[in-house]
């Protein structure tokens, strides 16, 4: 009885024996809000294409936001290439903030703010590294090839970031804009206009000039400067003035600043006062060296500028010191010399005839063989020009090079050597000074003035001292005697 008792005892004990555990299973952790964040920036990266894309997303089918994505290095701006206009576009962070909501159903924004900067990370480049193909030009429906004239589709690997927004047509014309030139300047500045037009499309400031076009009221600048505007495209000009570009204060760095990636800067807003103060201007018209801006709260920026330079203006200003002078010799200065009735009528219907979609578009093809045939010469062809605005800026100097003889016996009446500078100034279309001013340049070139016995005239006449005016008299003997009145 009692061993019984013993094999249930026994039995009892086998049953109430523990079962070995079983190893816990290996959970993987829950994801940080890092790592969230950082799979959210790889994914976006990965569905726009860019060289770190996943494989895994593209099988998926997932459809890319952008054709590409990349951050300036200097400050961190964000480019997007615009599959749709197929260019790359600067400061598009708030559309890039868009597309990566749609990746997360609420993200705040220092959230954000953490996935733009992982997003950097993959993506950053040079500012240099955009336009490097200077032979490619895009525009609105192609990107033309300069070197052969071939026409490509629109592709991210050229990383343009400019487009002019005209159709390319092989055989188009611009009559009524060949028209208007031909009314408004003579045939060999137009050659220059259009070569001038051309290179605002090119991608490189190696020919160091700017364009200042000058002339009365009503007499065509503004009607080919609203050409150009049309031509170009809002996005691809700005407008600051000289002064605001050349200014010696901080606000000079926000204009400078507009420059980058524009194909013009065009301004009408200059004078003599301007022109004093140019030091920074040969720095803008190309060169080796890059510039220096910097938009208002916005890290600094360098680039070389490629905006070329386009002023206008009612007369030639005229320089009284190096600095003007050596700014004035950059420009190239076309006159627009006839003037028209200020009809409006006739005017809007003249703009409109040579702003359409087809005229624009033969615009476009006649400036770009006249770019082709510059960047072959490799310069402006300005022979005699340097001449022709030393007449136009200083008419008192270029009368007295051109005819008048220098001499310390000589001298000629004040009146007859007036009336001798009018009828050249009107021969030769140039600004006429009234004869007191006339006087006071006179004196500034250091000619002296003395009343002298001087022809026909009755009594003593005041004459200018050591010059002579075309087929006026003058005297062998020494002006000044025991008694001429002189006035140095």
């Amino acid at each position: 009885m009692t061993k019984k008792i013993e094999n249930d005892t026994d039995d009892k004990k086998k049953e109430t024996k523990k079962k070995p555990k079983k190893a816990p299973k290996k959970t993987t952790p829950a994801p940080s809000k890092d790592m969230k964040l950082t799979f959210i920036a790889e994914k976006f990266v990965a569905e726009s294409f860019n060289k770190y894309r996943n494989e895994y997303f593209v099988k998926k089918g997932v459809k890319p936001a952008f054709g590409g994505i990349r951050a300036l290095r200097d400050n961190g701006d964000f480019v997007l290439y615009n599959k749709k206009e197929g260019i790359w576009e600067f400061d598009r962070q708030t559309e890039l903030e868009v597309e990566i909501a749609k990746h997360k159903d609420s993200i705040n924004p220092t959230d954000m703010k953490h996935v733009l900067k992982k997003i950097k990370r993959y993506v950053y480049i040079k500012r240099d590294e955009f336009n490097t193909y200077k032979n490619l030009i895009a525009v609105r429906n192609c990107v033309i090839n300069l070197d052969n004239w071939e026409t490509r589709p629109f592709h991210h690997k050229f990383m343009l970031t400019k487009k002019i927004p005209v159709f390319f047509d092989d055989d188009a014309t611009c009559p009524n804009f060949d028209a208007f030139l031909k009314s408004v300047v003579s045939d060999k500045d137009a050659k220059i206009l259009w070569e001038f037009i051309g290179y605002c499309f090119y991608g490189e400031y190696h020919i160091r000039r700017a364009l200042f076009i000058y002339g009365k009221t009503t007499n065509g600048k503004s009607l080919f400067l609203y050409v150009l505007y049309k031509l170009l495209g809002s996005k691809n000009y700005s407008t600051s003035s000289l002064a605001q570009l050349t200014s010696t204060n901080s606000s000079s760095d926000y204009y400078t600043a507009k420059l980058f990636n524009k194909m013009a800067n065009i301004n009408s807003d200059v004078s003599d006062e301007n022109i004093r103060q140019t030091g920074t201007f040969k720095g803008l018209i190309g060169g080796s060296d890059k510039i220096s801006a910097r938009v208002i709260r916005e890290s600094p920026i360098e680039f070389f500028n490629t905006a070329k330079l386009i002023f206008s203006g009612n007369e030639l200003p005229s320089p009284d010191n190096d600095a003007g002078v050596a700014f004035m010799k950059r420009m190239i200065t076309i006159e627009f010399p006839n003037t028209f009735e200020d009809d409006g009528k006739k005017g809007k219907e003249l703009l409109d005839g040579m702003t359409t979609n087809a005229e624009l578009s033969g615009i476009l093809k006649k400036a770009l063989s006249y770019l082709n045939r510059l960047l072959k010469r490799g310069y402006f062809d300005l022979t005699d020009r340097h001449k022709k605005y030393s007449m136009l800026s200083d008419p008192v100097q270029s009368f007295i090079d051109t005819q008048c003889e220098l001499n310390d016996n000589y001298y000629t009446a004040k009146q007859d050597f007036y009336a001798s500078y009018v009828l050249y100034c009107e021969k030769n279309r140039l600004k006429i000074e009234a004869n007191n001013i006339l006087g006071r340049i006179m004196k500034e070139k250091n000619f002296g003035s003395g009343k002298k016995k001087y022809g026909n005239y009755a009594d003593r006449t005041w004459c200018y001292l050591g010059v002579s005016s075309p087929d006026m008299f003058f005297n062998d003997e020494p002006l000044i005697d025991e008694d001429l009145e002189v006035n140095l």
